[in-house]
Parts: structure tokens; sequence; C-alpha cells
């Protein structure tokens, strides 16, 4: 007899860094089904480009101009169901966002001194939210056998990378300070704005009746974070700067 220690077992493949043929996923799906694993990740969205054509928004192209069909995702999606695995897409916001940024030049910030940044989205534009809530809804019609949207989060204070260009710029955008005034936010405090932001996509990711999944290093453990507790976390790293999180007691055992 055999059985496994985890509920969930999963894969991250991650073609949106570079297109992985359809051919070759099947392949890695058959692998994962030889050895039990019951979850394929699917990294979407990038800095280099969107895997998936998405109706709602041609303008996001693939990296190097290449893109799954929707036709080859539900092939994808079958052919994984067949072996009892289930997809997990993956469309993640703020940070990764420089595709997006340039495609849709609506959800970058509109900052008054300084470049806006390159990388993460505006967290006071509502474009911002109209579009992640096209893209959201799109993505759990497509992957309509999937109980989870995995929501990104991570990586949002780049601080092991020493050029600032890259850290969000919410704290100097004219729509972000608009809209921290008329919600009581700190537009000083990343972490204020990113629950924010994070609160009103997970209202949006379960109204399309999906459970949201986030990685965690932008949750800063050493407080009891205003959040839904029915998300899931993946926990990929612990803080190592003093922006990235608490650096004393940042443990999993916090954590949980």
């Amino acid at each position: 007899e055999d059985y496994p220690d985890a509920k969930i077992r999963t894969v991250l493949l991650d073609p949106a860094r570079g297109m992985i043929p359809v051919t070759r996923v099947k392949e890695f799906i058959l692998r994962m089904a030889m050895a039990k694993f019951n979850y394929i990740h699917f990294h979407a969205t990038e800095n280099e480009g969107y895997v998936i054509k998405f109706d709602c928004f041609p303008q996001l192209k693939g990296p190097e101009n290449q893109q799954y069909t929707k036709e080859e995702i539900r092939d994808l999606i079958d052919f994984a169901d067949d072996l009892g695995i289930e997809f997990i897409p993956e469309v993640g916001f703020p940070a990764h966002a420089q595709h997006m940024v340039q495609a849709i030049p609506e959800t970058r910030c509109q900052t008054v001194d300084g470049l806006p940044s390159p990388f993460v989205m505006c967290a006071g534009s509502e474009k911002t939210y109209d579009v992640l809530e096209k893209l959201y809804t799109e993505t759990a019609e497509l992957f309509y056998k999937s109980k989870y949207i995995h929501v990104g989060t991570d990586e949002l204070l780049l601080a092991d990378i020493p050029d600032l260009f890259w850290f969000p710029t919410w704290h100097k955008c004219s729509l972000c300070k608009a809209m921290c005034e008329r919600e009581g936010i700190d537009s000083n405090s990343v972490t204020d704005v990113f629950y924010y932001m994070l609160r009103r996509i997970y209202k949006v990711v379960s109204k399309l009746g999906r459970r949201v999944i986030m990685w965690n290093e932008n949750i800063d453990i050493s407080k009891t974070p205003e959040l839904p507790r029915d998300i899931l976390i993946h926990f990929w790293r612990i803080a190592m700067n003093e922006d990235r999180g608490p650096v004393e007691g940042c443990t999993f055992q916090r954590f949980l």
C-alpha cells in the first residue's frame, strides 16, 4: 500500500518565460501522473509576456510573440484531467508586470516625482482592477475544471536588486495617493497598499467561484494581517532584507 503525505502535490511549469511546446507539456503531465502528482501549477504571466491568448486584451502578447491558443489549453486540461491532474492557472499581480504596464499604460503609476515603476502595477488606477477582473474572468472560463486561481503577489519589493527602479512607485503616484486618502491608507506603506489590492482581487476571484492561492513573502508575519483566512498560501521564502518583511522572528512556524 502507498498513500501521499500531501493533498496537493504539484509541479510548476513556467512557459511565460519561454514557450514550452504542447507535446512537451503533455510529456511533463504524463511523468507527473506516473509520480502521482495531482496538480500542475501553470505560470501564465510574466515580465516577458502573457502565454495565454486573452480575448479581452489582445495587446497582451506572449514571450517572443508566442502564445497557446484556447483550443490548445483545453486540450491540455482534458489530457491532464484524464490522468487525475488539475491545472492551477497563475495570472500574477501586482509585480512581474513589465509587459502589462507596457501593453496597457493605464495600469502604470502616474508619478509626480521620477519615473514610474516598470515592474509593478498601479494600485490607484481603476483600470488596473478592470483589467485584472476581465483577465481572471476569462481565466476562470478557460480553466473550467480548476478550483483554484493563483494570483501571484511575489517579489513586490526586490530589495536584493540594488536598482530602486524595480520598487513600487505607489508613494509617488497621484492616483495611488488619491486612493490612499480616500481609503484611509498610509501611502508610504507598501504592505498596507498591497493588502488593499489583494482584498479587491480576492473578491473578484471568489465571485468567480475559485479559491485564491498566493505567494507569501509580502505578508508581514510579525503582525496578524487583515486578510481573508481561506486564501491558500504558498510559503516559498522568508525575509532577507528589512524591506521584505520582518527579519527577526520570520519563520514558517510564526507564519502558521
